[in-house]
């Protein structure tokens, strides 16, 4: 090597090839090593660092050496830095590979970084659980670890600051948990938790990220999800900073929640309505904001102005038209949805989206809300024409969409209408449903009232079936099959588990038992599932019932089995009591399932 000469342009080519000389010969030279590692030529700073890897065992404080290649420009050097880390059996080659993010990385250096991780993730969950100081310099690599965490798993974490920021972004988690770890951050922060709020709004905006959608968009509307949270008083001083997010994000699931905020620090609509009305887009961020405040008295404060936008002969109703720029089309939806969160004159409520279904208008957001609506309010003469409507337009649907969430729910309406009209009336109803259904339902919770938007469901026997379960209320739910009688039974082994413990399909609340025929996971606010199931050969009176402590007394309803839907239907056109006060079963035609 020392005759050769260091003008030669391929002199950095041949120490490397002295050096893999030295590794096949397995004799350790250090001052070459250490010199390649620093060569001028990123190709032979590579192969340098992959020598380092075989020589892992000889060499003294190998990953501070490595973590220098991980910080290397040349992404070649980096990724045989992140590469030699997965041989290790530490915590601290984790730390190497992460080191790699601080620099722009490639589909490879992803792959490679992703599978070291993998060798050594016994390593760095643990130091994560029990060592502060892991990766403490290193925000994006602290970030990149707890993204590869579940929601449970993060919970368990020791709390710090990026911990509860990671927690703030999982909109799984729910918001009183997520606004337990915002307070903590801004009293470390010592800030108010609504300054701090709005402050990572602002920010996740000026970098340009949200204007792009996807995961940065979707953790900022997570976070706004907590703003309507936040006390009056601490709102009130950040107007003029929520009335510019609310007017100008770019983020669509962020500006609701931001209205609403504006809701919560005026202490009613009043002053935020003028604000809102300039322009159809931030009406209907206002409205769909409406239904996430808590406070449901301050919810029914806008009644009057909602209903307005939906009466007939209304001022202020929008402009008819079916394009999904029109007025209406961004309007009347969202005015919808905030007119039935409102606990107040239910038969008002229903009188008017009936008469928008009757008259054509939003019949599929229309539906959605009737069924939201406590069964009392249900009026036989408007119901009558509602349910025609719908099955005239159901009959329009071609077959190709007769799966479709919207259709299936619109003629799940029309079955539960008809159970009350009188008995001609709902029999020839039922008639032209009949070759309108398919073995789909949807069953939402519904919010504060603790029950389901539908009371009963009836599938033929031995046949499959599909229930799509959504959950728009606060709290959590989710939805269990049982069988007959066995309510009480699989809802008192639910309440004596504990938070941790899980079926063997991760499932809380859902107790090993022969009781249950199907269940979904615990399903957070927003979050929904489709379960998939077959009719049990023998008929009876199931039921479905949310297992979540304290829930299954009253949050309930039947799933009845029988050989022939529609016959069980004309005999029983309305559903005995479920849920909340279900207790007279009278008129109730028991199956007997054995």
């Amino acid at each position: 090597m020392r005759e050769l000469d260091p003008a030669d342009p391929d002199y950095a080519h041949h120490l490397t090839e002295a050096l893999w000389l030295h590794q096949w010969h397995n004799v350790l030279d250090w001052s070459l090593l250490a010199r390649q590692l620093q060569s001028p030529e990123p190709r032979a700073r590579a192969a340098a660092t992959r020598v380092l890897c075989y020589w892992r065992d000889r060499v003294p404080d190998v990953l501070v050496l490595l973590r220098d290649q991980a910080r290397d420009p040349h992404p070649r050097v980096r990724l045989e830095a992140v590469r030699a880390a997965s041989f290790f059996r530490q915590a601290e080659a984790a730390e190497v590979a992460l080191a790699i993010l601080a620099q722009p990385t490639d589909y490879y250096l992803d792959y490679t970084l992703g599978e070291t991780l993998r060798q050594l993730e016994p390593y760095w969950r643990r130091a994560l659980a029990e060592d502060a100081a892991f990766a403490a310099d290193n925000p994006a690599g602290m970030r990149y670890l707890l993204d590869r965490l579940n929601s449970a798993e993060l919970l368990e974490l020791p709390p710090r600051d990026d911990v509860r920021t990671a927690i703030l972004g999982r909109a799984e988690i729910p918001d009183a948990t997520r606004n337990v770890a915002l307070v903590a951050m801004a009293e470390g922060r010592r800030t108010s938790p609504a300054a701090l709020l709005v402050g990572l709004l602002e920010a996740a905006g000026k970098d340009g990220g949200l204007e792009a959608g996807g995961a940065a968009a979707g953790v900022a509307a997570t976070y706004a999800r907590l703003l309507p949270l936040q006390p009056a008083d601490a709102l009130r001083p950040l107007r003029p900073r929520l009335l510019a997010l609310a007017q100008a994000s770019p983020v669509a699931g962020l500006r609701p929640a931001t209205w609403a905020a504006l809701v919560v620090a005026d202490g009613g609509p009043d002053a935020v309505w003028p604000e809102a009305a300039t322009a159809p887009e931030r009406l209907a961020d206002l409205l769909n904001g409406l239904p996430v405040l808590y406070d449901p008295e301050l919810r029914a404060a806008a009644y009057e102005r909602v209903l307005a936008l939906l009466s007939p002969t209304g001022s202020n109703r929008p402009a008819s038209g079916t394009g999904a720029g029109s007025v209406a089309a961004m309007v009347r939806p969202a005015a919808i949805r905030a007119l039935v969160s409102m606990p107040r004159d239910t038969d008002r409520t229903f009188a008017t989206l009936a008469g928008l279904i009757a008259r054509g208008e939003d019949a599929m957001a229309s539906a959605q809300g009737l069924r939201v609506l406590p069964r009392s309010a249900w009026s036989q003469d408007e119901a009558a024409a509602a349910a025609q409507a719908l099955v005239d337009w159901a009959g329009m649907v071609p077959a190709e969409r007769r799966t479709e969430q919207d259709y299936v729910e619109t003629v799940q309406l029309a079955e539960e209408l008809a159970g009350v009209l009188p008995a001609d009336a709902a029999g020839a109803l039922r008639r032209e449903l009949r070759a309108l259904r398919v073995p789909v339902f949807v069953v939402r919770a519904v919010r504060e009232q603790m029950r389901f938007d539908t009371p009963r469901l009836v599938v033929e026997a031995g046949k499959p079936f599909e229930v799509v379960v959504e959950n728009p209320d606060f709290m959590p739910h989710n939805f269990v099959v049982v069988k007959p009688g066995t309510r009480p039974r699989v809802g008192a082994l639910a309440e004596a588990m504990t938070p941790d413990q899980r079926d063997r399909q991760g499932r809380p609340y859902v107790p090993s038992s022969p009781d249950i025929l199907g269940a979904t996971r615990l399903l957070e606010a927003g979050q929904r599932q489709a379960l998939k199931l077959t009719a049990p050969d023998a008929a009876g009176d199931y039921e479905f019932v949310c297992t979540f402590p304290n829930h299954w007394q009253t949050m309930w309803g039947w799933l009845i089995v029988t050989p022939d839907p529609d016959a069980y239907l004309e005999r029983h056109p309305v559903s005995a009591p479920a849920g909340p006060g279900a207790t007279d079963h009278s008129g109730h035609e028991h199956l007997h399932a054995p």
